[in-house]
């Protein structure tokens, strides 16, 4: 077994990043994949939620922090893959960091999750150009060696809004440039901040809630960008 790795990225903070991760995380542990969350984010916000799951009922991917090793977490990080099906990096949300692009070029997938607001949008470009230059780099490595896998980028919107400014937003995301959104994308729902509480997920929490629906969707759409 030799992991599927997927970086979770955007320099912009409050994206719902960790949210996102964790939940698909989680859901894909639920499907019976061995799944790791490599939490870069020196808040450790994924590895608290993680461990003050019960023993009795703990979250269902494994999560450990490496925010301490930095950029050099790529030795770490393949010592893990062998031993999971998934491997999710929850990197940290600073423009100067260079740990977006260190967990981009041993990735298989790049997700940028996009809030539909002018300020994310204008800060997300940082993460679109930085996708876009992780993506010409792998096509320079993959004609070396056919055998390095390519590197896919899509951004997950966040469904949080209403009105033209809203609308306006979703076209510019949805639309603009070579770097396409998801179909799927999870809504500002109180179910999901209630799963953080309790230590779990959302489809473990409530396994026929619409936020579960979604989610589900998103997990199904990822597993296709991977094939």
């Amino acid at each position: 077994m030799t992991a599927k790795i997927i970086a979770v990225f955007n320099q912009k903070g409050g994206c719902a990043k960790t949210q996102d991760t964790m939940q698909v995380a989680g859901e894909l542990g639920l499907r019976g994949n061995p799944t790791l969350v490599i939490d870069m984010d020196i808040q450790g916000t994924g590895s608290i939620w993680s461990s003050n799951a019960p023993s009795s009922k703990p979250f269902p991917a494994t999560v450990i922090s490496l925010a301490s090793a930095g950029v050099n977490m790529r030795n770490e990080l393949f010592k893990h893959i062998k031993n999971y099906k998934y491997i999710l990096i929850d990197c940290p949300p600073a423009i100067d960091s260079q740990i977006p692009w260190q967990a981009l070029l041993h990735s298989h997938l790049g997700i940028i999750p996009v809030m539909p607001d002018p300020a994310n949008i204008w800060a997300s470009n940082l993460a679109i150009d930085l996708a876009r230059k992780a993506i010409a780099e792998r096509e320079l490595k993959r004609a070396d060696d056919s055998q390095i896998p390519p590197l896919k980028v899509a951004i997950l919107p966040s469904r949080v809004g209403r009105g033209t400014a809203y609308k306006i937003c979703m076209e510019q995301i949805t639309t603009d440039g070579d770097i396409k959104a998801m179909k799927s994308m999870l809504s500002d729902r109180i179910a999901y901040a209630e799963s953080q509480l309790l230590y779990t997920c959302i489809t473990a929490m409530a396994p026929k809630s619409a936020a579960a629906n979604e989610v589900r969707s998103v997990v199904d759409e990822i597993l296709k960008l991977l094939k």
